[in-house]
């Protein structure tokens, strides 16, 4: 009698899983870094749909066992084709770079392992953020002299964007001496890019503009 309802529990755990898994017409089944799988409704074409908030859109079984939608929090970026998508911009993942560990913050790596990574702030003070980087690459340079912290201005979105960074020519083993910022602004939105690289870019900013210049805001 035991093991007839232990079969059953078995049996009716995998049916819960294949209904968790079950895909509806006119969504995309994203499955994220946190192993969770959603149902996203999505346009004609693929792209996540969103709502008039700009909010993405989920649809799930109720406890009643209907199909119904509600907000996906996209807080926790939608790694779906080659793009990533966060509630107030996406951005696209291009050739020759791939998701590393996107997450609540965009991560990207490139084949020569160039490292991006994006974090977002609402109303944030770029003025305390720039500080923070001084502050940061500053302790850097005291524990290697021979450091150069350069700011400057990359153009990026068509806009003139603050940069700062910090080279270390001799660093130890399996280290990367290369560590910068740019911070790209828009209605309240602080978009904060944190680079590493085994290479000086500071003057070879390029490919990782080129990737940022995928960016699009969702407002």
């Amino acid at each position: 009698m035991k093991r007839a309802i232990s079969l059953l529990m078995i049996l009716a755990i995998i049916l819960c899983c294949f209904a968790g898994c079950k895909k509806y017409r006119g969504t995309e089944q994203v499955t994220q870094n946190n192993g969770e799988t959603y149902n996203l409704k999505t346009e004609k074409g693929g792209v996540p749909e969103t709502n008039e908030n700009g909010d993405y859109i989920e649809v799930v079984t109720n406890i009643e066992g209907k199909k119904v939608t509600k907000i996906h929090d996209a807080d926790f970026g939608i790694v779906y084709g080659d793009k990533i998508y966060y509630d107030l911009y996406n951005i696209t993942i291009p050739e020759g770079w791939e998701n590393r560990n996107s997450a609540n913050d965009a991560d990207l790596v490139d084949d020569k392992g160039n490292h991006i990574r994006i974090m977002y702030k609402k109303d944030a003070d770029m003025t305390n953020e720039i500080a923070n980087a001084k502050s940061i690459f500053n302790t850097v340079k005291n524990k290697y002299p021979d450091a150069k912290i350069t700011e400057s201005k990359v153009k990026v979105l068509g806009k003139d964007r603050q940069f700062i960074c910090v080279f270390i020519p001799e660093v130890p083993e399996n280290a990367l001496g290369f560590m910068g910022y740019i911070y790209i602004e828009k209605d309240g939105v602080l978009l904060r890019v944190y680079i590493e690289s085994a290479e000086d870019l500071t003057n070879n900013m390029d490919n990782i503009v080129a990737v940022l210049n995928t960016i699009e805001f969702t407002n």
